[in-house]
């Protein structure tokens, strides 16, 4: 499995839907070698992930977040806990319709402390958050991140 940017000229679909070029996505290739990047490969999108990098996006998810429940993932690159629990949390996943936010706490950490002020959350890596009505209505870090804990606060 490996993160990647959908570049400009690819077309990926999950569900058939077409995924934006230059959003993020996690894939799973079939075959001998993900190095193997020139040979044709079938993918299977387990996770489309809305990047977040920007601190005007924290308002939008605000706004959102009066419609339908928002997951934040607050991922360290640098923590083997953090790939641990995301990728648990990506093959688990089964929440199409749900919007997922994934921020790279290493390059926008003023984001992650934005995040714990707004929604008064203390900062930990990883975390994941649920924004319901504006507010985080669940949260959870290191081995306690779990898809089954996670469903009850995300279907309404």
């Amino acid at each position: 499995m490996e993160l990647c940017q959908n570049p400009e000229g690819l077309t990926i679909q999950k569900q058939g839907k077409r995924i934006q070029p230059n959003s993020q996505v996690f894939l799973k290739f079939e075959g001998e070698s993900l190095k193997l990047r020139n040979k044709q490969k079938t993918c299977i999108i387990l996770m489309n992930w809305n990047t977040l990098n920007e601190a005007q996006q924290i308002d939008q998810i605000l706004e959102d977040s009066q419609k339908q429940a928002i997951v934040i993932f607050k991922h360290s690159t640098r923590c083997s806990i953090s790939a641990t629990s995301l990728n648990r949390l990506e093959r688990a996943w089964d929440q199409e319709n749900t919007p997922a936010y994934l921020l790279d706490l290493i390059a926008f950490r003023p984001i992650s402390n934005q995040i714990a002020e707004t929604f008064q959350v203390e900062h930990q890596s990883p975390q994941l958050l649920v924004i319901d009505g504006g507010k985080c209505t669940y949260h959870a870090s290191h081995w306690d991140i779990s898809n089954e804990d996670l469903k009850p606060y995300i279907s309404r």
